[in-house]
């Protein structure tokens, strides 16, 4: 289950109708975006496991103008997992999946000794890391500030001050 996206709402953008050079809102509007979506790359990378980095590189930003998307793009098949952990009890993973983790990290590599550390991993589950949920509480911090330096910004451009 993925977090819902963060959406900001403008209001009073009914009355930018008369806005003949639409350049002036959207510049400061896309480098706001274009600086939170890398923030929350940034720290989500950081946040996250680091065993091989595949996991680390698989988080990127998506920015298009007035939108972007922070996630897997390689589809790693345990990046929600990582994210949001295991609960006890659940279906036991792939003993085999877990080979190459199990040779990096000084575990046995037999048949046996996977299936002990997927059962095990079935039994007590484990802990997500919520990589993607600091990258996402960054950008909740930051945001105030990001939209009114935007505005700040908007405002100068426009020359008049407050719109009206």
């Amino acid at each position: 289950m993925t977090q819902p996206p963060i959406t900001v709402t403008i209001q009073g953008l009914d009355k930018l109708k008369k806005v003949t050079r639409p350049e002036l809102v959207l510049g400061p509007t896309s480098r706001a975006i274009r600086d939170l979506s890398l923030l929350a790359e940034r720290t989500s990378k950081a946040a996250a496991p680091a065993d091989t980095g595949a996991l680390r590189r698989s988080i990127t930003a998506q920015i298009k103008p007035l939108s972007a998307r922070i996630g897997d793009t390689r589809d790693l098949t345990y990046f929600e997992v990582q994210e949001r952990g295991r609960r006890p009890g659940q279906r036991m993973p792939p003993p085999a999946a877990l080979a190459g983790w199990a040779r990096r990290h000084g575990f046995g590599t037999t048949p046996g000794a996977l299936f002990v550390l997927a059962r095990g991993i079935a039994r007590r589950g484990f802990k997500g890391r919520f990589f993607m949920a600091k990258g996402r509480q960054a950008v909740e911090k930051a945001l105030p500030n990001k939209l009114r330096r935007a505005s700040k910004e908007i405002e100068k451009s426009w020359g008049q001050g407050r719109i009206r």
